[in-house]
């Protein structure tokens, strides 16, 4: 009787082992599986990033942040057209309002182009 009972604790413990490195393989398994499904994540998020591309000569909108009281229901946050003069590699851009040659330096998240409104017809 203790023989055959050590000998199912030999096993058993044999078992609990295989048991264990499988644990630990399925759990590798899942990390790897888990970070490439985050490297694809990001690769998918950086590319639709909204990455606004502007040129010298571009009308602009640039938004206003701050809070002011307006008139009507819909008032739109964006200033009047703007001309793009100068685009530099780390995001800043120089603009030059149309009306007045007041020119300045403002950050390239706060604009967006502007399109003409159409002729109506």
């Amino acid at each position: 009787m203790v023989k055959s009972c050590n000998a199912d604790l030999e096993e058993a413990s044999v078992n609990q082992l295989l048991q264990i490195q499988e644990l630990e393989e399925t759990q590798l398994d899942a990390c790897k599986s888990s970070d490439i499904y985050k490297q694809k994540m990001k690769l998918v998020h950086d590319t639709n990033i909204l990455r606004k591309k502007f040129k010298e000569g571009d009308k602009v909108l640039r938004y206003q942040g701050r809070f002011k009281f307006k008139n009507g229901k819909f008032k739109t946050s964006w200033d009047r057209p703007y001309i793009v003069t100068k685009v530099h590699n780390f995001g800043m851009i120089e603009l030059k309002e149309e009306a007045i040659s007041k020119m300045f330096q403002c950050n390239g998240h706060l604009l967006k182009l502007y399109k003409e409104p159409a002729p109506p017809s």
